[in-house]
């Protein structure tokens, strides 16, 4: 089994967010950044194992 890591964009955001949940699951303030400039969320999501194909 391999681990994989994903960060999301998420554009047209046009105000900072309080919080950001993945999975139902809080993510630390590390874990995304909103650029105010460009109006883009970004979200690192945790890794998770995947099987093979």
């Amino acid at each position: 089994m391999s681990r994989r890591a994903f960060t999301v964009s998420f554009l047209g955001v046009e105000r900072p967010l309080r919080r950001v949940a993945a999975d139902g699951t809080r993510l630390p303030v590390r874990a995304w950044h909103w650029d105010a400039g460009a109006h883009v969320l970004r979200i690192s999501l945790p890794s998770r194992g995947s099987a093979p194909p």
